[in-house]
């Protein structure tokens, strides 16, 4: 799955480069999509936010997106008989 542990400092150090960059230029040089450009500076300071709250030294970063992973949870429990699929009433 590949998800990712970043380290504090590790974060840190790519929020103060991707920070100086324009929108433009997050997209060319980390071949971002546009939506993931626009958002990447708010949800590294959230990140940055919950490593000095919990004082943790790494944090996990899944790969999927949230969207995405509540997709693939309501279709794990379905295929677990946890969840029943929608209908159409």
């Amino acid at each position: 799955i590949n998800d990712l542990h970043l380290t504090s400092r590790g974060l840190k150090e790519a929020y103060d480069e991707i920070v100086q960059l324009s929108y433009e230029d997050r997209i060319v040089k980390y071949f971002l999509n546009p939506d993931r450009a626009d958002v990447i500076l708010p949800a590294s300071q959230i990140f940055l936010s919950i490593i000095k709250i919990t004082g943790s030294k790494k944090i996990y970063v899944p790969k999927v997106g949230l969207s995405d992973g509540i997709v693939r949870s309501l279709y794990t429990d379905y295929k677990k008989g946890i969840v029943q699929p929608w209908s159409s009433n």
